[in-house]
């Protein structure tokens, strides 16, 4: 996404968010994403940043997607329902080991092993 003022955006991602039942008769609201710089550009600046003053642009994206949480979190207790908020954890395999997979350089059994994943 660019525009004239701002340039290019310098991340991408997907996400997921769904409204599962618990079996108990609640439900589960959960949310799974992927982001990714969008250039090597960003990818460098991304490293700077996390470099110099330990903080990763990628983390930025969480942010509304925490808030929507708490805003539903929010509203069931004010409607007297019973919700908590899990724990929140990220997981960032390391792209080497991929791009050695993608090379042909690593097996799949190997890079299985190594990517962490749920």
């Amino acid at each position: 996404m660019s525009d004239p003022y701002n340039l290019s955006h310098p991340g991408s991602g997907n996400r997921q968010f769904d409204l599962e039942p618990n079996g108990s008769g609640g439900y589960i609201f959960y949310i799974r994403g992927t982001d990714r710089t969008a250039d090597e550009l960003s990818g460098g600046a991304r490293d700077i940043l996390e470099w110099a003053i330990d903080i990763d642009l990628l983390d930025q994206g969480s942010k509304p997607w925490r808030a929507l949480q708490a805003k539903i979190h929010q509203y069931i207790q004010e409607q007297e329902g019973q919700s908590s908020i899990g724990v929140d954890f990220n997981r960032r395999p390391n792209f080497d080991d991929i791009e050695d997979f993608l090379n042909g350089t690593k097996s799949l059994e190997e890079i299985t092993n190594i990517i962490p994943c749920i």
